[in-house]
């Protein structure tokens, strides 16, 4: 996955950026090459995140 992105403009004529991890095979060749094409990069940080702070332990616990 590489990071990516798209601009979309608002109805008032401003422009603003989607950020998503695109699958790099799907760069270079035809997007049948992967099953999971895209995904939205606040949703997987969010996930990390959540992730992450689960799997802290508390200082002085082994």
């Amino acid at each position: 996955m590489s990071p990516s992105y798209t601009q979309k403009r608002r109805k008032d004529g401003s422009i603003y950026r989607i950020a998503y991890y695109r699958c790099i095979k799907t760069m270079h060749l035809n997007n049948a090459v992967c099953t999971i094409k895209h995904l939205n990069v606040d949703q997987v940080e969010q996930l990390v995140i959540i992730l992450w702070t689960s799997a802290r332990m508390p200082i002085g616990s082994t």
